[in-house]
């Protein structure tokens, strides 16, 4: 005798099996096309400068969803920031960029963490990070060119007439002014040293 609830059944059995396999045939294509995330930005960056414009990118290789950049240990120099691209389609798998002017100087040693989410609904979250040095330099001070006026000018230690004469300049010397204070105007002068010299007999 033959149970019609039966046949039913088996059906429905092959069917829940039939899904099941095609399920776990698409997770594991999914799964098998990720691919490992690597940051691939040499570790030392570009030198900055203080006052002076900056920009490096870092970038990474790898993923099947867009990217998240941020900071996860140390900082970036004062006046840097990361800056994530702007897409305008998915996956955005651009590189994050250091932009800014730096205002102080010095080493900097920070790490860069990036993670992809898979486009699907499941699968893991791939992380990587890579740790970077940045070096600041101090800003170069603008040199200003002085001609002497004076027929013999005193360079003093200091900004007045209460500091020793050094040395002496003649008329029509060229000097290379570093800065002034109330007047004077300091100098460069041979052998790494530096003067002042009141501002009346140069021009």
């Amino acid at each position: 005798m033959k149970y019609p609830h039966f046949k039913y059944s088996k059906c429905i059995l092959n069917i829940f099996v039939f899904a099941l396999f095609i399920f776990l045939g698409t997770s594991f294509i999914a799964h098998a096309g990720d691919s490992a995330l690597t940051i691939t930005t040499s570790s030392l960056l570009p030198n900055g400068q203080v006052n002076s414009p900056y920009s490096a990118q870092v970038s990474a290789t790898g993923g099947t969803g867009s990217y998240a950049w941020r900071i996860s240990s140390g900082y970036l120099p004062s006046g840097l920031s990361l800056i994530a691209a702007q897409c305008f389609t998915a996956p955005c798998q651009a590189p994050v960029t250091i932009s800014g002017t730096p205002t102080t100087a010095g080493t900097y040693i920070f790490t860069v963490e990036v993670s992809s989410s898979p486009l699907v609904g499941y699968g893991p979250t791939l992380v990587a990070s890579k740790e970077f040095s940045l070096t600041v330099a101090a800003a170069t001070s603008a040199l200003t060119t002085l001609k002497v006026t004076a027929w013999i000018l005193n360079v003093r230690s200091g900004p007045g007439t209460n500091y020793k004469i050094i040395t002496r300049v003649r008329r029509n010397n060229v000097l290379e002014s570093i800065g002034n204070k109330n007047g004077w105007f300091r100098i460069n002068l041979p052998q790494g040293r530096d003067g002042w010299v009141y501002g009346k007999f140069v021009r």
